[in-house]
């Protein structure tokens, strides 16, 4: 296929900050290395590591002036946090400057402003610098606002200090006072495996599966089952089920309580409940039951009707507070930043006719594609259904609908389309195959290996054996041995 390329200058833009915006609009994330608060040994590296922190907040200034002109949200807020996060006596002012009459900008102002009304040290500091003589002299009105938060800053702490001239300081003794607040953040996570009893089958003991990432309480967590118990002492007859921390917690020591929870879907059954309070740390991740539930009694009393099962996370985690009064250390505020949403937006595009260039038909279906992701995620599918195409609409006659669907959903959002038909499984792994999409080929095996049933068993390891998958064969003849005990 031919493409065109049109010019554009871009004169108000430096050329660094239009790469790194570029980068953020590729990958969604920000091309600027995180500070590096790591003590160095000399004068030289420090000057170095200063140096590179005022051209990374430089940066960074720019690109919020990019992401607010152009509605980059994730961007913007990306930028706010690390602006805020490096906040000190020296930058506070230039980012006011920056932040200044942007509407879309309040929480990083509000950072700063909070910054500058924490401590009277802080302030005067602040008014010493050529960046508030600068402000002074340009925005008035904003310097009065800020002298107005300061003095009722300072009412404020000194009404609820005593004032007896009987009780002697020491003038070289600092205080500090902070209050201890206990929040409980709650969530459920709910963990559906479908085909249960397939999966229970192909995982022997100490064979794990994990749900997805879940974040409540401000840490990442997992559900992790063994469907054939943790432990070979156990004989293979009990489902483990714990709970593992994925966030670094350092040096804290994160407490919850938990709650696992597999219930009837027909109502006839008591739920299977049990829950305790546990700590985790670095050195203890992982909290749990090794003996839940039987594996006969989840099979025969706790499986819906579409062969899943469901088992129900409910965490209540502490969080500590302290709120500093008087203390010189300043705990600056985070800006929150959602999380990516490029997945999404791939998606979007896949399902949309917006901007695509070929058309497949495929079984009398129109299936629009953007060549040029198909060319970027996958050359041979590139190669193969579009570069030789000379026409806008091109029909497929050597695979089915679906098929080809699962693989575009593959190659726009790097993840596999729910499909719970061993055959429409089978050809999507056959299409991975031939089209070199390693990732989604193993994804595909590991599909089959859900869907093991004893009806399907023999044809599965009749299609590894013929295609070399080996994984699969492997899981397979497992399989087929357990089955005839």
């Amino acid at each position: 296929m031919e493409s065109t390329t049109q010019r554009v200058r871009i004169e108000d833009m430096r050329a660094s900050t239009f790469r790194a915006m570029l980068q953020f609009i590729y990958t969604d994330e920000l091309p600027i290395k995180p500070n590096n608060d790591e003590e160095s040994g000399s004068s030289r590296n420090n000057f170095k590591k200063e140096f590179m922190a005022r051209g990374r907040e430089a940066m960074v200034h720019k690109l919020l002036v990019a992401a607010d002109r152009y509605d980059f949200e994730r961007l913007r807020l990306m930028c706010e946090n690390i602006l805020c996060e490096s906040i000190d006596v020296e930058t506070v002012m230039m980012t006011l400057l920056l932040v200044r009459g942007r509407q879309r900008c309040c929480l990083l102002e509000d950072c700063c402003i909070k910054y500058i009304t924490s401590n009277p040290d802080v302030y005067d500091a602040v008014r010493a610098t050529k960046d508030y003589e600068e402000l002074k002299e340009t925005c008035s009105s904003f310097i009065i606002e800020v002298n107005e938060r300061v003095a009722t800053h300072n009412m404020a702490r000194h009404t609820s200090s005593p004032s007896s001239s009987s009780i002697i300081r020491r003038p070289t003794e600092e205080k500090s006072t902070s209050r201890y607040k206990l929040e409980v953040v709650r969530g459920t996570h709910e963990f559906m495996i479908p085909n249960f009893s397939s999966v229970q089958r192909s995982h022997g003991v100490g064979q794990v599966i994990t749900s997805d990432i879940f974040n409540i309480g401000g840490y990442d967590w997992t559900v992790n089952v063994y469907p054939s118990g943790y432990s070979a002492e156990e004989g293979g007859e009990h489902i483990s089920i714990y709970l593992r921390l994925q966030t670094d917690p350092g040096i804290a020591r994160v407490k919850l309580s938990k709650v696992f929870r597999i219930g009837d879907p027909n109502g006839k059954s008591p739920s299977i409940v049990l829950g305790s309070k546990d700590i985790f740390t670095k050195v203890r991740e992982t909290w749990g039951f090794q003996k839940f539930i039987t594996v006969n009694s989840a099979k025969s009393r706790y499986i819906g009707h579409n062969g899943s099962l469901t088992i129900r996370c409910d965490l209540e985690v502490h969080t500590k507070a302290c709120t500093a009064s008087t203390s010189t250390t300043i705990a600056k505020p985070m800006i929150v930043v959602p999380p990516s949403n490029i997945v999404r937006h791939l998606e979007q595009l896949m399902v949309s006719k917006q901007w695509s260039d070929v058309t497949f038909l495929v079984q009398e279906s129109e299936i629009h594609v953007h060549w040029l992701i198909i060319a970027m995620r996958s050359p041979l599918l590139y190669e193969t259904l579009v570069a030789l195409t000379t026409k806008s609409v091109e029909r497929i006659g050597d695979m089915k609908a679906v098929v080809l669907r699962a693989i575009l959903h593959f190659v726009y959002t790097d993840e596999l389309l729910p499909v719970d038909d061993t055959v429409v499984a089978r050809e999507m792994l056959e299409a991975a195959c031939r089209f070199r999409l390693e990732r989604m080929k193993a994804m595909c095996e590991n599909l089959l290996v859900h869907l093991l049933s004893k009806d399907n068993a023999m044809s599965t390891l009749e299609l590894a054996l013929r295609h070399h998958y080996e994984g699969l064969k492997i899981y397979c003849n497992d399989f087929i041995k357990r089955a005839m005990k």
